[in-house]
């Protein structure tokens, strides 16, 4: 009887190959570090590498600068956040680094430190499960949207990995040791360094319900009372923080660069903005009603969307990445390095696509994501003007997936994760 002992060893060929395929976003990562590594530690590798990537800014890991430069501010009893030659633009809460010793750690050492932290995050969130999954995790691994937050050493990075690991608290079955306060903890943490993460606390209160729900609700409380509270301090980040054309996305981008690029040289300075202020109100209305359109949509079909998503830690990473995304592009520009937070999404669309009836949507999203994510900053008016077609398609397909998500109710699944408190 020979057919038992192949077929043990074909499952065991399987599992190894599957493996291996497993390792591949993990190599592709610790590529990537090591040659950041090279280049952050070797001046002249600096200087090469700018001579091809026009991207990059001097000094490496510019933004932590950035906030080294406001810890030093305060720590000599100034405020960085309201002086005008200080380019800090972050929240006042950033600066309690500076009581914690932050500047003790040299900025290199800070740069590839967090580096290291995003990226092993990245490897965990994906974790694939295939083939086509792992090609797909090595090449975000490589996207310019990740290599930039890593030559920046963005701030984003670490609300980044704040929202992923406190969705996943939050999503244990068993709330041991405290981890969904952990986890509503964390997301608050994420919000108080770059705000906008606070989207995810809104829909985490739809998501969920029981003692999560009112441990997210008392985090939601806080922030909102801090907000009304620090109006001042919001309206100069908000002041602050610079924008673009390029690399960036967002619903202004559209409308203003073609407005730079083939209005404004044929028009006076009076005229041209009359004419961008116009294109700038359109494309919030147009925003808003895309917004309204698939909300409505995603609300008619939650019980199909919550059926395919589930309620698990993919679940809800999917909704965390899914409403980041349209809340920030709402908000204009952003700096293209945010668009990391799409990658939340990926293990849940991954799973969607075994099912035939949501293997249209969730392909269509997955696709857009990968033009995001892979599509060069530098683009010519013409294919810069496809990429936010995809940008604005994709932005209101995920609220609308979200919005179905958060309203689907776990009342409607047996899913002893979202279950009511004292239930089992």
């Amino acid at each position: 009887m020979r057919p038992a002992p192949e077929t043990g060893l074909d499952l065991g060929k399987q599992r190894r190959l599957a493996r291996g395929w497993q390792a591949l976003p993990v190599v592709t990562a610790v590529v990537v570090w090591l040659l950041l590594a090279g280049v952050a530690l070797s001046p002249a590798a600096q200087a090469e590498a700018r001579r091809h990537v026009s991207w990059m800014l001097d000094p490496l890991f510019h933004d932590w600068q950035v906030v080294r430069q406001g810890w030093e501010v305060k720590l000599a009893g100034g405020d960085p956040l309201a002086a005008v030659d200080q380019p800090f633009n972050y929240p006042r809460a950033v600066l309690l680094g500076a009581q914690l010793g932050g500047m003790r750690v040299p900025l290199v050492g800070a740069g590839l430190g967090l580096a290291a932290a995003l990226l092993a995050g990245l490897g965990w969130i994906l974790r694939p499960r295939s083939a086509m999954a792992a090609l797909l995790a090595a090449a975000m691994m490589v996207s310019p949207p990740v290599l930039l937050i890593i030559e920046r050493a963005n701030l984003d990075a670490m609300s980044f990995l704040l929202v992923g690991a406190g969705v996943s608290l939050l999503a244990r079955a068993r709330d041991s040791q405290g981890t969904h306060l952990g986890g509503a903890a964390l997301l608050t943490g994420a919000a108080a360094i770059k705000l906008y993460p606070g989207i995810v606390l809104l829909g985490a209160a739809f998501f969920w319900r029981g003692r999560r729900r009112g441990l997210v609700l008392l985090a939601l409380t806080g922030l909102a009372i801090w907000g009304a509270t620090h109006l001042e301090e919001i309206t100069l980040i908000l002041r602050k923080t610079t924008r673009g054309l390029e690399p960036a996305y967002g619903r202004m981008l559209a409308g203003s660069r073609y407005y730079v690029e083939e209005l404004r040289p044929k028009m006076s300075g009076p005229e041209g903005s009359r004419i961008l202020s116009t294109l700038m109100a359109w494309s919030l209305a147009g925003c808003g009603a895309a917004y309204a359109a698939a909300a409505i949509a995603g609300w008619m079909r939650r019980r199909q969307i919550t059926a395919v998503l589930g309620r698990d830690r993919s679940a809800a990473l999917f909704m965390s990445g899914a409403l980041i995304f349209p809340a920030t592009f709402l908000l204009g520009s952003n700096w293209s390095y945010r668009l990391v937070f799409l990658l939340l999404c990926l293990p849940a669309l991954g799973r969607a696509m075994v099912r035939k009836e949501a293997r249209g949507w969730a392909g269509a999203a997955l696709a857009g994501i990968v033009v995001m994510m892979l599509a060069p900053f530098h683009l010519g008016l013409g294919w810069f003007l496809v990429r936010e077609t995809v940008a604005w398609a994709l932005a209101a397909g995920l609220l609308g997936a979200a919005v179905g998500l958060v309203t689907g109710g776990p009342g409607e699944l047996d899913d002893p994760v979202c279950a009511p408190a004292g239930s089992k």
